[in-house]
């Protein structure tokens, strides 16, 4: 009698599992209906190692207000043997909102952050210290807001712009002078 009664309780317990696994399923199929690849929401936080690695492996650095206090700061580190650059800028309250990195006065990396930590563009120098390449600009909440090339630092070729909700709102072409030919909205 007990034996059956726990073979009971087991066929129901397996059985409730797999209806809330394919209510789970059907729930998610409907909360993604009409979404988009692109909707994906992309967490990308500062890095604070990054930094921290930054700080520490520099031969010396300054901290340095900008706008009289009233609008960020900018630790500005320097690694001599390389001829490296790295500024650090900060809001008033301390977060970490952009970063920049020069090799012999030629960018090499950029960063912009959200007040919440969130990456709030993507974008790749070329040699030149240009923007060249992939490019991902992300809404606060990690979302994509738009994406494209960058050609020698211009707007290229199709960028794609997204709504706060993940949503293709429009497609711009540009020329290879960085000119808009046309935006086409769905």
């Amino acid at each position: 009698m007990i034996s059956s009664l726990l073979w009971g309780c087991f066929f129901i317990l397996l059985f409730m599992r797999i209806f809330m696994s394919i209510a789970a399923i059907v729930i998610m199929g409907i909360a993604c209906k009409g979404t988009k690849k692109d909707a994906v929401v992309q967490i990308i936080k500062v890095d604070t190692a990054f930094f921290d690695s930054i700080r520490r492996n520099s031969d010396t650095g300054f901290t340095r207000t900008i706008g009289a206090g009233e609008f960020y700061s900018a630790e500005q580190y320097y690694t001599g043997g390389d001829s490296i650059v790295s500024k650090i800028m900060k809001d008033t309250a301390g977060r970490i909102t952009g970063f920049v990195q020069f090799h012999k006065n030629v960018r090499t990396a950029y960063a912009e952050y959200y007040t919440n930590g969130q990456l709030k563009a993507k974008l790749l120098p070329d040699s030149q210290g240009r923007f060249d390449g992939q490019a991902i600009y992300y809404y606060e909440d990690g979302r994509i807001k738009s994406k494209g090339v960058y050609d020698k630092g211009l707007f290229s070729g199709t960028w794609k712009n997204y709504s706060a909700e993940g949503m293709l709102i429009s497609t711009d072409e540009y020329d290879s002078n960085g000119q808009l030919i046309h935006s086409v909205t769905p």
